[in-house]
């Protein structure tokens, strides 16, 4: 299909090592299990085709000049202080992507397709683009970090590889005079001989190759997509797939930075193709095509199969969070150092500390020590800016006697960490903003303890059993009875949600409550006290915002700490802060 554009490479070794028959697996458990005796040889298989495909991936143009560079993401031969041998990413063997693939296949019924787009580059203003970063379902699933992708895993007993399903990738083909402006691309080879992909495809190919299979007879009974296509009678009578996009497309054969090129938002994009397939009328002329009956949201497949992580997932999660607690110490010792500085009247070169300059020093941190940068916006706020639950302004002077509360976190190999803590701008607690400290720091102590699989407990007892604690604190800090009504004011958010390779995962299950918490589950644990400026409590404590998270693996009879290195004991902030490594 489109001339040398489309791949399907089977190595001997590959089909030696997969067997057949996983479309027959009755749940996702046994799928699994089947997975991981098998991982071994498929990985092994994989080796042995990717050393001898690596160096000779050609492009549209000729042998390729350029291979030695890399194929568009780190890969152990380019990134050899990235990745170890046999890693798509830091932690992770094409083996473990191809079992997640095969566990969410085995848990659909049969003649079932999905269909994941993957992200496109986002611009802020013309040619000037933002930092790519990938649709996490996506990612799940091929380890590809690769603007304007897509997925298509296609169950069905006819033809559907060796696992009992196809895995079908379509990316942007490699081309000399792109890749001298904006560097490599796997290309189409490289989707199947590095990314495992039974057979890849152009993007530009997306189009036709989905008219042709949902107008023929063997159409899939089940789509599992989050794009929203509308349920209606005919396939071709939906009005558009994609209203507003996620997934801006490059023209493929244009560079991304030449600002005069009016076709950067190509007719090739996943969206696009979508709506040029599903956009279509039936003329009267025309033969209706077969209705697309059961649409289903992969989303919530999605989050059950993801929200328990295995070990390789928890060790990627724990670098990050060691990664990220570390950043959070260096920002505590830069505030203080900052703080001395300025009271001596140094530092005059760089102006009043800021909330900003916190952030920068937390982005630099956590970059240094091998991670991918901020997971997200951070909260730096000082004094009562701490009251805002997501203040990221970041623009405001840090003073002395204040307490500044930061809501960060950093990204590591696709996983993504969430921490709170709160410390004194100049090293030390007042009376005051300890008392309100160490009574959200019992809290989430005591709360830690609640995560195991034993307690049987779920997100909404967490919740409630953290109500009733701070309550009993601040009658205590506050020598007064506490209402309820108090609390909603003084605690207005969640203490926990599932985290993993988004910071709010599972989304799907995570305000359900419904079940208790299972072993492998990573939830945050994060209570906070925020007293405003109302009468009704002590005015010491008036303006001060404390929040306390950590990210919690879930044991069985004992919880795992991933972000141990963020100092959060009265005395650890304090030593840290004047000088104690």
């Amino acid at each position: 299909m489109n001339g040398g554009k489309t791949l399907t490479l089977r190595g001997r070794a590959l089909v030696n090592a997969r067997t057949s028959g996983l479309a027959r697996c009755s749940s996702s458990a046994l799928c699994t299990r089947t997975v991981a005796v098998r991982n071994d040889a498929l990985q092994l298989a994989w080796q042995v085709r990717h050393r001898s495909d690596f160096h000779h991936i050609q492009t549209s143009d000729g042998p390729d000049k350029v291979s030695s560079l890399g194929l568009g993401q780190p890969t152990p031969e380019t990134h050899p202080h990235l990745l170890k041998p046999g890693e798509l990413t830091p932690g992770l063997l094409a083996a473990d992507f191809a079992a997640r693939r095969t566990m969410l296949m085995g848990s659909l019924e049969p003649e079932s397709m999905v269909l994941v787009p993957g992200f496109g580059l986002r611009y802020m203003t013309n040619s000037i683009f933002y930092p790519f970063y990938q649709n996490t379902n996506f990612h799940y699933l091929t380890g590809f970090n690769e603007p304007d992708a897509f997925l298509i895993l296609w169950k069905t007993g006819k033809g559907s590889g060796e696992y009992g399903y196809k895995t079908i990738l379509f990316v942007k083909p490699r081309n000399r005079h792109t890749e001298l402006w904006d560097g490599p691309r796997a290309g189409v080879e490289a989707a199947v001989s590095h990314w495992g992909a039974d057979e890849a495809h152009a993007i530009d190919s997306l189009q036709s190759f989905l008219e042709s299979v949902y107008i023929s007879s063997d159409a899939p009974k089940y789509t599992y997509t989050d794009l929203p296509i509308s349920k209606v009678a005919d396939f071709r009578d939906i009005s558009s797939i994609v209203a507003k996009s996620n997934h801006i497309q490059t023209d493929s054969n244009t560079h991304n930075a030449n600002s005069g090129n009016k076709k950067r938002h190509s007719t090739t994009s996943p969206q696009r193709s979508f709506s040029r397939i599903f956009g279509k009328r039936v003329r009267p002329d025309e033969q209706a095509s077969p209705p697309i009956s059961n649409l289903r949201s992969l989303a919530e497949v999605m989050d059950r199969q993801r929200h328990v992580k295995n070990q390789k997932e928890v060790d990627v999660l724990r670098k990050c969070g060691m990664i990220s607690g570390r950043a959070f110490a260096a920002a505590m010792r830069h505030t203080a150092e900052r703080t001395r500085n300025i009271a001596a009247g140094k530092d005059k070169e760089f102006g009043p500390l800021t909330e900003h300059e916190v952030q920068s020093v937390l982005e630099y941190e956590v970059k240094r020590r091998g991670g991918d940068g901020l997971a997200y916006v951070p909260v730096v706020a000082g004094g009562q800016n701490a009251l805002v639950l997501h203040y990221v302004w970041n623009q405001q002077v840090l003073n002395r006697g204040q307490l500044v509360l930061v809501d960060a976190g950093g990204m590591f190999g696709g996983y993504t960490s969430d921490i709170s803590r709160t410390w004194p701008v100049d090293g030390t607690f007042t009376k005051p903003q300890r008392g309100v400290y160490e009574a959200v720091l019992n809290v989430q102590r005591q709360m830690i303890k609640c995560c195991t699989a034993a307690a049987n407990l779920t997100l909404s007892d967490l919740q409630n059993e953290t109500k009733n604690l701070l309550q009993e604190e601040c009658s205590k800090l506050f020598s007064r009875p506490v209402t309820p009504s108090e609390m909603s004011t003084l605690f207005p958010h969640h203490v926990s949600h599932f985290t993993g390779k988004d910071i709010h995962e599972a989304e799907s299950l995570s305000r359900r409550g419904l079940s208790p918490l299972k072993s492998g589950q990573v939830i945050t644990i994060e209570p906070g006290l925020y007293i405003p400026f109302d009468e009704r409590f002590p005015a010491e404590f008036r303006g001060i915002g404390v929040r306390i998270e950590d990210d919690v693996v879930i044991g069985e009879t004992f919880p795992i700490v991933l972000t141990t290195e963020a100092p959060k004991e009265v005395d650890d902030i304090e030593a840290v802060m004047n000088g104690l490594d």
